[in-house]
């Protein structure tokens, strides 16, 4: 007698929400359909909603799928380096570069907005929201421990590292949509750039 497959639910969960990752950053979201998601997921679409109660639900971890994949690609970027000023500039600018090399996602985040303002439920769950980009914005909070404890930045940078990095997030994404409005009016990159070095100044330590 053949045991039951056992199902990793995490494992599947993360599976799913990629599968919508990739239909929404396609198609849309209204245009998306669970029946699409289901079979790029390669299972029945009943078995979507052993995981999702709706498809409200299911942007929220695609969206968070999305920022793992943005963190890892981060990770990889500034793996090896350790002077914290270089390492917290190199992992912005890859964040952004491949923030700004899939115009699909801001459709995607653009969608998610909608849905929050629409949907009061919704966005009432902000543990869901605040999980969905926890790790880039811990990972920038690191950075900016370290170079305290360095003696790099500032001693108070240490006290305030959180809302820091959340400011800089904040600028980011704001940043990046202005860049999706007007793409030939300003240069990503430059001005990401210019932001950092402002903020920079106000985070190195005197000498």
């Amino acid at each position: 007698m053949m045991s039951p497959r056992i199902v990793d639910k995490e494992k599947r969960k993360r599976e799913i929400a990629l599968a919508a990752l990739e239909i929404f950053s396609q198609k849309g979201y209204e245009a998306a359909s669970m029946s699409q998601i289901a079979k790029l997921a390669g299972i029945g679409k009943g078995t979507i909603y052993e995981y999702f109660e709706s498809k409200e639900k299911l942007i929220l971890s695609a969206i968070k799928a999305w920022a793992e994949l943005l963190e890892a690609e981060a990770e990889k970027q500034i793996e090896g380096i350790d002077e914290p000023v270089e390492r917290l500039r190199k992992y912005v600018q890859s964040s952004m570069a491949a923030f700004a090399s899939d115009k699909r996602v801001m459709r995607l985040m653009i969608a998610m907005i909608q849905i929050m303002l629409d949907d009061e439920e919704l966005r009432s769950q902000q543990d869901l929201i605040r999980e969905a980009m926890q790790g880039i914005c811990k990972a920038i909070t690191d950075i900016l421990l370290d170079g305290a404890a360095q003696g790099v930045f500032r001693p108070e940078v240490s006290a305030n590292a959180g809302k820091i990095a959340i400011n800089l997030l904040a600028y980011l994404d704001g940043i990046g949509m202005y860049y999706y409005m007007l793409e030939n009016y300003i240069n990503l990159e430059e001005q990401v750039s210019f932001y950092l070095d402002d903020l920079l100044k106000g985070l190195r330590a005197e000498g």
